[in-house]
């Protein structure tokens, strides 16, 4: 292998997963570097909760999410 990079690929789930892949993407998209997720079955449960305020906003904003 040689030279830098051209793709990166990202295995995980839930919100850790995209939070990974937006950053990365937001960081080297310049330097014309794909980032591709593959996304595997979440463990969370019915119970299982994610705090997501006051950021959910800033992190649909980040991954592109209108909310209107």
């Amino acid at each position: 292998m040689s030279g830098a990079p051209s793709h990166i690929v990202v295995v995980g789930e839930d919100a850790a997963l995209w939070l990974a892949v937006s950053t990365l993407h937001a960081a080297l998209r310049g330097a014309g570097v794909s980032v591709q997720a593959v996304e595997l079955p979440p463990r969370l449960r019915a119970a299982d909760v994610l705090v997501t305020q006051p950021s959910l906003e800033a992190l649909h904003g980040r991954l592109g999410i209108q909310e209107d």
